[in-house]
């Protein structure tokens, strides 16, 4: 069995005018009153549709091609990030050793460095 729907405006948005006193919709009323979802999908492109599909295209564009023209900087921005995670956690362990955060970071780079270098001579 349907209960019927409430047409009161207790629910209704703000700036809506107040429903008209009639006898409640069962739930398949207002199913059947509903626009088919046939007619929806029939309606097409609208203009509007069209110049908001266009606006996210440029949009798309224009932000690919910023971002070829700064990837070398987020790419650098990015290995910084990295590099200063792994540097921060070995500061950590040095600061259980009473050395101080600037120069234990100083330590562990210069270290990576000269190991880097000694590796590849």
């Amino acid at each position: 069995m349907s209960t019927p729907l409430s047409t009161t405006t207790e629910n209704a948005p703000l700036g809506d005018a107040p429903a008209v006193a009639s006898a409640p919709m069962t739930a398949t009323e207002v199913v059947a009153a509903a626009p088919s979802t046939e007619s929806l999908l029939r309606r097409g492109w609208t203009g509007a549709d069209i110049f908001r599909a266009v606006i996210i295209g440029v949009g798309l564009w224009v932000g690919l091609q910023l971002l070829w023209q700064v990837y070398p900087l987020v790419f650098l921005v990015f290995l910084g990030t990295l590099f200063g995670l792994a540097v921060a956690s070995g500061v950590d362990v040095l600061e259980r050793f009473h050395i101080r955060r600037g120069i234990a970071s100083a330590l562990i780079v210069f270290s990576v460095v000269a190991a880097l270098g000694g590796t590849l001579a």
